[in-house]
């Protein structure tokens, strides 16, 4: 079976894998995902944001961030192999 998405989620996924494959990473993660969600200007995640009093700005780059740790760890657990 098949699943179905919507195109914005869809679009999201796609715009996912492109993120991991321009950082070279052989995985596509929550941040990737988090990433793709927030693009979207008019989407679910900056309206969410606007309702909540959220600075969407800095959630964006609190997320860049992360994309530097995730993979340091990814480093980690793979030497450690």
């Amino acid at each position: 079976m098949v699943p179905q998405f919507t195109e914005s989620v869809a679009q999201v996924f796609s715009l996912s894998m492109q993120e991991a494959e321009a950082r070279a990473h052989v995985e596509v993660t929550e941040c990737h995902v988090l990433n793709a969600f927030f693009q979207e200007k008019e989407g679910y995640f900056s309206i969410l944001c606007h309702a909540l009093n959220l600075d969407f700005i800095l959630l964006v780059q609190d997320l860049k961030k992360s994309f530097v740790l995730s993979l340091a760890i990814l480093i980690r657990e793979k030497n450690l192999r």
